[in-house]
């Protein structure tokens, strides 16, 4: 009886295992040959303890070459550039920031800007590596749904990541960075369209 629940136990373990690798090669399987996604977004910080929570909205242009620019509308001006030459660039409330990235010596700057270009292009399994994560993908009618979290004794900065895909285009709709503490920043994308123009100028500071 013993050895019949232990088999069942393994083989139930290797069939979500496959699940979760036939996700993750379906949804990079879905950006195969995109040069582009483009939409709108939304970005909440909250601190749920406090009761605080801010929003801003804007376009997000992402290039498949290894760049994401993030204009904002509310508020107008500011933005975040990531470009293929190395630049992570921002403007909030009218100061400029050129933020040195380092590959040897990852920050939570070099973290954060890889997260972001990864998610963009749909390859969860790196999230979770750079992140030094585990990773567990599901999915339903619509969407692709992965968890990454770190290391549970963790007691500061961000120990999971959620992202939401569309199961149709592969295109993100969500990604959320949760703390420790219970904080958490969140990106919501709609609208979105592969492959659209992106203009020379998102690039420019």
């Amino acid at each position: 009886m013993r050895r019949k629940f232990l088999w069942m136990a393994s083989l139930m373990m290797l069939t979500m295992s496959l699940q979760a690798e036939s996700i993750e090669s379906r949804l990079l399987g879905l950006h195969n040959g995109n040069t582009s996604y483009v939409a709108l977004f939304e970005e909440t910080k909250a601190m749920p303890k406090l009761n605080k929570e801010t929003k801003k909205r804007g376009i997000l242009y992402f290039s498949y070459a290894g760049e994401l620019s993030m204009r904002y509308s509310e508020p107008d001006g500011d933005y975040n550039i990531i470009r293929c030459d190395g630049k992570f660039l921002t403007l909030r409330g009218g100061k400029k920031m050129d933020i040195p990235m380092n590959e040897k010596h990852p920050t939570q700057f070099v973290i954060f800007r890889n997260t972001l270009l990864l998610s963009m292009r749909g390859d969860v399994a790196s999230v979770a590596k750079e992140n030094g994560a585990t990773l567990t993908c599901t999915e339903n009618s619509k969407q692709f749904v992965c968890r990454i979290e770190k290391n549970k004794q963790q007691k500061v900065g961000v120990v999971s990541l959620d992202l939401i895909y569309d199961k149709q285009t592969g295109g993100l709709q969500l990604l959320r960075l949760n703390e420790a503490n219970g904080n958490y920043t969140e990106y919501s994308a709609s609208s979105g369209k592969m492959n659209a123009a992106i203009p020379q100028e998102v690039w420019k500071e």
